[in-house]
């Protein structure tokens, strides 16, 4: 076939040089007209807003043009503005360092397509090593290999707060280390002044944000005894940026053994408070530094009080708190609060008799979609994976986590953020590490489990 004289260059036009260069693609951009870099700056700056983490990072290494776009603190934070919750995800094998965690964000068209039985969880992103010099020490001169404990390097996550995770020690619940895994940037937190006794029982950590004066602080929370007899909760507070804790001073009535699913909204963080005979909501506000109950919604199925303990869980979505509980035989109710601080606004959102079949383990969901749209829900099982279900299009899809052996999975809901540390830690001598540069350990390698995950649809 005969080449046409103003067809895609041939090799003859492409030796020509630079300047050969830019008269071939003079030629095809006027065959298929404009490309993206020819669009307006800021149209190319709402488009690039508009996309999910995943895509914003595989833009960042199209050009130096989108690079430098994209690293600026003020792209960062429209991005983050723009940002709905996703879920980093990772396995809980005692036996594995479990560094790994995946991002499964808020793109629900992966889940309707109903012809993909194979959903991959990426990108994936690395927490920092507890100790990387005590895994170095322990590595195996003579076959490359590391001898180490899980323990020695293994970090629990607190709580995630504006796209940044609270990693803590996985014993005694001290908070260390504050990371943005997006950013593969981390801080070590200066080491507690009070640490309990023996018969002293650590409740957890945390880290919020107080909007006012744009300061995050990290708390950790313990039962405070004199002789064995309980003297109400102790708290200690950080400032990030600081290199001292401090202590407040609480209400002493409030006791509790547990606190699980951590949330922040509004300048505070909330927990749902088990006891042994019912549970309710704790919250702490990091303007007043008050710990104080919150009003937890009075609700019934049958007539009957709801269970106390399992099946509970407590997110925020759309700006609002909301309850949701799971039981055995798979009923679901969602509970959100449409007014804050009012116990009068708790309202019933969804209810469903027909989530799936039974379950050997009680689930937790967490809404996905707001309700005055359509209802979708993520249900997690500790043992075999999530279903997605969108009641209104009669559509339930149960997805089991391949590509590792550990079946316990912990999800932890979170914002990705490109922010970096630098630009929200508040410090003269705060040294921001990265873990891509930092860590001497990543040429050798860990008792992991496989970086890519994948949820693959069981019929």
């Amino acid at each position: 076939m005969e080449r046409k004289r103003d067809s895609i260059p041939s090799a003859r036009a492409r030796k020509r040089g630079k300047r050969g260069k830019e008269k071939a693609n003079e030629v095809v951009s006027q065959e298929i007209g404009s490309c993206f870099s020819d669009l307006p700056f800021p149209i190319t700056t709402h488009i690039l807003l508009q996309l999910p983490i995943k895509s914003v990072l595989i833009c960042k290494r199209v050009c130096r043009t989108w690079n430098t776009l994209i690293s600026d603190p003020y792209f960062a934070e429209l991005h983050f503005k723009l940002s709905r919750i996703g879920y980093m995800i990772r396995t809980c094998d005692p036996k594995l360092v479990s560094r790994t965690m995946c991002l499964l964000e808020n793109e629900l068209h992966e889940f309707d397509n109903e012809w993909d039985r194979i959903l991959k969880l990426e990108p994936t992103f690395k927490l920092p090593l507890r100790d990387a010099k005590l895994v170095l020490d322990k590595r195996d001169e003579a076959n490359g290999m590391l001898v180490c404990k899980p323990k020695d390097h293994r970090f629990v996550v607190a709580n995630s707060c504006n796209g940044l995770l609270c990693l803590c020690d996985p014993i005694n619940k001290d908070p260390l280390i504050v990371c943005n895994p997006i950013t593969s940037e981390f801080i070590r937190l200066p080491k507690v002044t009070r640490t309990p006794e023996k018969s002293q029982r650590p409740i957890c950590s945390g880290i919020g944000f107080q909007p006012k004066t744009n300061e995050y602080k990290v708390i950790r929370m313990w039962n405070n005894y004199d002789n064995y007899v309980f003297q109400g909760i102790a708290v200690e507070i950080h400032k990030v940026g600081t290199s001292t804790w401090r202590n407040v001073r609480v209400d002493r009535s409030i006791f509790t053994w547990r606190l699980e699913h951590p949330t922040f909204l509004n300048g505070s963080l909330h927990w749902i408070l088990f006891d042994s005979r019912r549970w309710s909501i704790l919250r702490f506000n990091f303007e007043t530094e008050k710990l104080k109950l919150f009003p937890s919604p009075s609700f019934t199925h049958n007539g009957l009080p709801l269970p106390h303990k399992e099946g509970v869980s407590m997110g925020a979505l759309e700006d609002s708190l909301y309850i949701c509980y799971v039981n055995l035989i798979s009923y679901v109710e969602v509970w959100v609060m449409k007014k804050y601080g009012s116990k009068k606004s708790w309202t019933k959102v969804f209810s469903n008799h027909s989530f799936g079949a039974p379950h050997r383990d009680i689930s937790l969901c967490w809404p996905v979609i707001h309700f005055e749209k359509v209802t979708a829900l993520l249900e997690y099982h500790s043992d075999v994976g999530f279903t997605y279900c969108k009641p209104e299009k009669n559509r339930l899809k149960r997805f089991l986590v391949c590509g590792t052996k550990a079946k316990l999975l912990e999800v932890i809901p979170h914002i990705p953020s490109l922010i970096s540390l630098k630009d929200v830690v508040k410090g003269d001598n705060i040294e921001v590490l990265n873990l891509n540069v930092h860590s001497r350990c990543a040429k050798f390698k860990l008792p992991e489990e496989n970086e890519v995950l994948y949820l693959a649809q069981d019929f």
